[in-house]
């Protein structure tokens, strides 16, 4: 499995959600499915407004999960992963998250200068260093 940490520069949200979203752009462009893992309901609902309006002209048709909506949708956005598909792609956007039996092919790590998140990503990386993934920094 290939882990990606995209360490941003600013510690401004809104700049790491759009972010983001012009990563599950790609994503989405290169044929791959994308469950975006949130921190809360607030951020799940920006999220999912912001696929629709981050860029003009953007189109990524997804969904937000819940029980009475599993969509075949390419991007689905929820708290907790969907256990009832696979997808290629997950990019974490939540402080607590632990990756579980569920396998991806790629997780992306979103990473900016607020202390909370820093730290809950260092600890995620040792985790993932100590399992043997394979793991790549991108300064942004």
């Amino acid at each position: 499995m290939r882990i990606d940490f995209y360490i941003l520069a600013s510690c401004d949200d809104r700049l790491r959600l759009n972010f983001a979203c012009r990563l599950t752009e790609k994503a989405y462009r290169l044929g791959h499915d994308v469950f975006i893992c949130t921190e809360s309901n607030t951020q799940q609902k920006v999220v999912d407004d912001l696929l629709w309006t981050f860029r003009p002209g953007s189109f990524i048709p997804h969904a937000v999960l819940d029980i009475s909506n599993n969509k075949q949708l390419p991007v689905v956005v929820g708290q907790n992963i969907d256990t009832q598909r696979s997808y290629n792609i997950l990019l974490n956007l939540a402080t607590q998250f632990d990756n579980g039996p569920h396998q991806f092919e790629r997780i992306i790590e979103l990473v900016d200068q607020n202390e909370t998140i820093r730290t809950s990503a260092r600890q995620r990386y040792r985790r993932y260093k100590e399992q043997g993934h394979d793991l790549t920094t991108h300064q942004i």
